[in-house]
């Protein structure tokens, strides 16, 4: 399975560095019921990484040259994997000028903004658990994102509410997003082409309103396709242009 992953990034002309482990690359899929129109995801168990392995990764990232302006880190650890370990990562980030973006939950995602991050982009369900909260209302989780930033735990921290909208919360500036009529035919993906949208346009050096406006258009977008298809860019470019964007 990793080497088809290799071949398919290669495929679409991805520039990869990889090193072999001796489990199994996980494997996912998702099943959409044509009868009730439910969707299933299978999330199968990760290989286990022994000391050696994640260290030897840690080395492959510090090793890079030029070091990227962004480290992106998003998803679960692999068992193994100590829950530092995205912290880890930060820590090497900082000391190489880079910005740390990270897309992640529970006890990972707390040590990574015990240690500071530049941005994270939680969902209702990881911030409940970040934040050991239980809010109803969209101005609730907005003063729940405000306290990270305030505590300096993250520079900026990119909500995604569901049927809520989004939020952005930076030192200055809080961003509101009502959510976009569409009608969902999966929602795989949905959160990663929010994210992606948003490093994208950051990386660009666009205003962080145009960054929000494209993250949300994104992750509206990746909505209408079926299965894993993500979101295609004509879709991106209609939903920005209806996305509802105020400034606390």
């Amino acid at each position: 399975m990793g080497t088809l992953l290799c071949q398919l990034a290669n495929g679409e002309g991805l520039i990869s560095q990889t090193f072999p482990i001796a489990e199994e690359t996980r494997e996912d899929f998702f099943v959409s019921e044509v009868s009730t129109g439910h969707h299933y995801r299978f999330i199968l168990p990760g290989p286990h990484l022994n000391e050696g392995e994640w260290r030897e990764y840690l080395k492959l990232i510090s090793s890079i040259e030029p070091f990227p302006r962004f480290v992106v880190a998003s998803g679960s650890l692999p068992p193994g994997v100590p829950d530092d370990f995205y912290a880890r990562i930060a820590r090497l980030a900082k000391q190489r000028s880079a910005r740390m973006i990270l897309d992640a939950s529970g006890k990972p995602l707390a040590a990574a903004v015990d240690e500071g991050v530049d941005l994270i982009k939680p969902n209702l369900s990881e911030m409940r658990e970040l934040r050991g909260l239980d809010l109803s209302g969209a101005r609730e989780w907005e003063e729940a994102a405000k306290a990270i930033v305030r505590a300096k735990r993250a520079s900026i921290v990119a909500l995604t509410m569901g049927h809520l909208g989004a939020v952005l919360v930076t030192p200055d500036r809080v961003l509101r997003a009502k959510p976009l009529a569409v009608t969902p035919r999966s929602a795989v993906g949905a959160g990663d082409s929010f994210l992606a949208a948003l490093v994208w346009q950051l990386a660009m050096g666009a205003d962080l309103m145009a960054c929000f406006r494209q993250a949300v258009a994104a992750g509206a977008a990746a909505l209408l396709n079926p299965g894993t298809e993500l979101c295609r860019p004509d879709d991106i470019m209609r939903l920005a242009a209806e996305a509802i964007i105020e400034e606390a």
